[in-house]
């Protein structure tokens, strides 16, 4: 007995409010969807690398002139160079990088999220 009234009361409320419901469950979804959306675009445009900082990144590792082969992967940009001793240090940390390991003719920067970027826009 108690079933069958159950059973009847949310039949009779789900035929009420049904479309409702679904509204709502639609709304909510394409509000979710928007915010994941504009989240991702959001980050997008903050790991874009403009034109100046680029010119901010040459400079600091010497000019154009000193890089002879670059290479990136993951969040370490490998740089061969001319001449390690052109690079600044101090601007490389202000741009972002965490880590540098200098060798005989190279540096490894370790750079969070943007190595393939600068990588590509030095080259």
């Amino acid at each position: 007995m108690i079933y069958s009234e159950i059973k009847d009361d949310a039949n009779s409320f789900l035929e009420k409010y049904g479309l409702y419901l679904a509204l709502g469950i639609v709304i909510v979804i394409i509000c979710v969807a928007l915010i994941i959306i504009f989240v991702a675009l959001d980050k997008k445009k903050k790991k874009s690398l403009d034109n100046s900082q680029a010119d901010d990144w040459l400079k600091a590792l010497g000019g154009k002139e000193n890089l002879i082969e670059t290479s990136a992967t993951g969040s370490r940009l490998t740089i061969k160079l001319n001449n390690p001793e052109l690079i600044n240090k101090d601007v490389l940390k202000e741009l972002g990088v965490s880590n540098i390991v200098t060798m005989s003719d190279k540096i490894v920067l370790v750079i969070e999220n943007k190595a393939e970027q600068i990588k590509e826009k030095l080259n």
